[in-house]
């Protein structure tokens, strides 16, 4: 999967990154429409929920997805690197 991290255009305003896509005849990916998907929900469930059931919510989450998971390797990997996004984020 692509690193996130380094995907061009992380943080920018969705309008331009697509006047570059069309200017560039390039097709959005399914990871860019995937980050604007979560970025909305991640927005809306800031607005709508209490914090405190934030950490119920992502526990759902991640429990839904490793139930569906084909590489457990490859999902183990990305728990650990969101563990230590986040360890560096808290600091």
């Amino acid at each position: 999967m692509e690193d996130i991290k380094n995907t061009p255009g992380w943080g920018m305003p969705d309008d331009f990154i697509n006047s570059l896509n069309i200017a560039s005849g390039k097709q959005r990916t399914a990871l860019e429409e995937m980050r604007d998907v979560l970025d909305d929900l991640a927005n809306d469930l800031s607005q709508a929920v209490p914090e405190s059931t934030w950490t119920d919510m992502l526990i759902y989450l991640i429990e839904s997805l490793e139930r569906k998971v084909r590489n457990r390797v490859e999902f183990d990997s990305l728990l650990y690197g969101l563990l230590g996004y986040l360890s560096k984020r808290i600091e």
